[in-house]
């Protein structure tokens, strides 16, 4: 009997090793970047880029690098808009930047020349390719999961929404794969796909 606790407690702890390996290896936030730039091209240092959530108030204040580069990752997610300023140019906003789960949003800012109290506002439209990661994601967002007739309000069933994404009983891929309970998928012929859910978000 000794030698089952022990190995009840071996397999306990870890579970609980790897249970907390895939809780960090989540991601709630996203991450807003670019190059600020003047008319011709050239890249500015030291312009100074806010970037402030709409929803919340919330604002982080960065100042550019020698490459006119500006980096406001681990950010929550919701409505942005970002300010580059620097003596010399007009200011520039840029607004309407959807900051959803795990994406990074590129935000270029071409400063004109004039008075820093001049002001130009600029519309973000979201981009049709993803520029920034190799890594194939898809969301869910809040309208579609409320829309749609779930069977049971599983929200499992979002998964296969997602282009190549299928179910997999046990017995069809490695003896791995069949280790636990619950739904398995297979991802573009992949087998796991990772589910993580914040808020109301579903991220594959």
């Amino acid at each position: 009997m000794g030698g089952d606790m022990s190995r009840y407690l071996a397999m306990l702890l870890i579970s609980l090793i790897l249970g907390a390996v895939v809780v960090s290896a989540q991601v709630s936030t996203g991450t807003i970047s670019g190059v600020v730039q003047d008319p011709s091209g050239a890249v500015i240092a030291g312009a100074m880029v806010t970037v402030k959530n709409v929803d919340t108030g919330a604002v982080r204040t960065l100042t550019t690098d020698t490459g006119g580069r500006y980096l406001a990752p681990v950010l929550p997610v919701g409505n942005y808009e970002v300010t580059a300023q620097q003596s010399g140019f007009q200011t520039e906003v840029r607004s309407g930047i959807d900051l959803t789960v795990g994406r990074e949003e590129v935000i270029n800012l071409a400063l004109r020349v004039g008075q820093i109290s001049d002001k130009v506002t600029i519309t973000a439209e979201a981009p049709l390719v993803e520029a920034t990661t190799s890594a194939m994601s898809s969301l869910v967002d809040e309208r579609t999961i409320r829309d749609l007739p779930l069977n049971g309000r599983s929200y499992d069933r979002l998964a296969m929404l997602q282009p190549g994404v299928v179910t997999m009983g046990a017995g069809q891929a490695s003896a791995a794969f069949d280790f636990g309970t619950g739904v398995r998928f297979s991802v573009t012929g992949s087998p796991g796909g990772r589910l993580m859910q914040f808020g109301a978000k579903v991220i594959f």
